[in-house]
């Protein structure tokens, strides 16, 4: 990875490039070559990124009911202030966290219905169709939800939203 900077055109334009240095020995010593990259595709591709992302989380703090973001593995990754609300916990406490802290460690085995699928086949069945479970606040009391999950395909994989309506 290189130094990021502005570059300058002739016509006076600036444009992001990226600097990478690299010592070369010669007979007159050591010296510098310098490789210089215009990264204006990659830096508009950035901004892009972020602006979806606002968008994104702009849509998730605007849902009317509780959204978590689950991981494959099972853990939290993102989630609304309706969620923060309904369960009690700050962000920061559950971001990270397994999902079963806030909804029943057995709900995987409830969507088996027999010995012939395993859990991610029967969850992979109940997408969209609500569950109704019982959740768990940060102050261990247990309230009614119905649990709606939706795939979401993400570079990370396969996330599952889980959004929570009482």
């Amino acid at each position: 990875m290189g130094l990021e900077l502005t570059g300058r055109r002739k016509d006076g334009s600036e444009f992001p490039i990226e600097l990478m240095l690299s010592p070369l020995d010669s007979a007159e010593g050591t010296l510098v070559t310098a490789a210089i990259r215009d990264i204006s595709v990659r830096k508009d591709a950035e901004k892009h990124l972020v602006q979806m992302e606002a968008r994104y989380r702009g849509l998730l703090e605007a849902a009317p009911d509780a959204m978590v973001v689950v991981n494959q593995d099972g853990d939290i990754v993102l989630l609304n202030a309706q969620a923060e609300r309904q369960f009690g916990y700050r962000r920061d406490e559950l971001l990270g966290q397994k999902v079963t802290n806030i909804v029943p460690e057995g709900f995987a085995e409830r969507l088996i219905a027999d010995d012939t699928r395993s859990a991610a086949e029967a969850l992979a069945q109940q997408i969209g169709m609500g569950l109704e479970l019982t959740g768990r606040r940060k102050d261990g009391s247990e309230f009614p939800i119905e649990l709606m999950l939706s795939p979401l395909d993400s570079g990370d994989g396969m996330l599952v939203t889980r959004r929570s309506a009482t």
